[in-house]
This record gives structure tokens, sequence and C-alpha cells, in this order.
């Protein structure tokens, strides 16, 4: 659940993610796992249905391209307590910052 946590956690938060998909690197760095208990878990919620793999390519003409790949969640975790609690908190925190106008 901790890996479904960050990946919520990450695409739910805007200011944090500027919608760029949760990659492994940032995963594998907050969690401190290594890639073999990566892989293990992303296996497990690719299964259950609650992520899937998302690609962002973000083209520049002067720097060229960006091309991002990571992991977004489904409707179906979406719909999951665990992750409506951590929207909600985002939303409060947002609020709490910037007023209400801006959640």
């Amino acid at each position: 659940m901790e890996l479904l946590k960050c990946i919520a956690n990450w695409e739910l938060d805007y200011m944090r993610s500027f919608g760029m998909p949760a990659t492994k690197m940032l995963i594998t760095k907050q969690l401190g796992i290594d890639g073999k208990t990566y892989r293990k878990e992303i296996a497990k919620l690719k299964k259950e249905g609650l992520i899937r793999s998302t690609m962002v390519y973000d083209y520049d003409e002067d720097d060229g391209g960006l091309i991002i790949r990571g992991w977004e969640l489904t409707e179906k975790a979406r719909n999951l307590e665990i992750v409506k609690r951590i929207e909600e908190e985002i939303e409060e925190r947002i609020e709490r910052v910037f007023g209400s106008d801006n959640v």
C-alpha cells in the first residue's frame, strides 16, 4: 500500500508533480526500496488494476523533446478510500496556503 500512496500523493499534488507521472527513480528514492522490490510491488498494483503505465512527451523547439515514463492511478484506484483521503488532505493543504478560491 505504501507504493500506491506514494503514486497517489505524487499524482494528486499537482504543485509537486506538474502533471508528470511518478517515475521509478522518484518512487525508489522516496520509499527507500531497491529495484527488485519496486518491480514486485508494481506488478502487484498492475495486476489489481490500480495503476497503469503512462508517458508524457514534452517538446520544446529550442531544447528538443523530453519523454517521461511512469505510473498513474486508474479509476479503480481513485475510488479507494485511502486515495480519496489523500486527495482531501492535499486539497485542505492547498486551501490553507492559498485560500478556498484555488482549490
